[in-house]
């Protein structure tokens, strides 16, 4: 079975490919449909420490799936990890702002999270 990555790396010339791929490897099924991408902890601060493996070609990856999504009346749900006090994640730190190449708007769900 291919991952999602794989696919994804297969795919990345051509965005329609991608989506189409994308959906069909969520269900299993050829004629399947999204109704929803979530998008995990794309932040600032995920920029901190070593260099992030095709961080660009992955946002690109977002924004494309994002516009084909809503294009086709589906909802982005963006899940953003709140950090604690003094953490490079703390909420209003910079690194908790959300990547700023990420296209994003104000339909789509935030949902925060945090550790234990």
């Amino acid at each position: 079975m291919e991952t999602v990555t794989d696919i994804g790396r297969d795919a990345a010339s051509d965005p329609e490919t991608w989506y189409c791929c994308a959906s069909k490897y969520g269900s299993g099924t050829e004629d399947a449909s999204v109704d929803a991408l979530i998008v995990v902890d794309m932040q600032v601060g995920l920029l901190a420490g070593a260099a992030k493996s095709d961080l660009q070609g992955v946002v690109e990856r977002i924004n494309c799936l994002s516009a084909k999504l809503r294009e086709d009346g589906g909802r982005i749900i963006w899940i953003r990890h709140c950090g604690k006090p003094g953490d490079g994640f703390e909420r209003g730190a910079p690194g908790w702002a959300f990547l700023p190449e990420l296209v994003r708007q104000a339909d789509d769900l935030v949902v925060e999270k945090t550790l234990n």
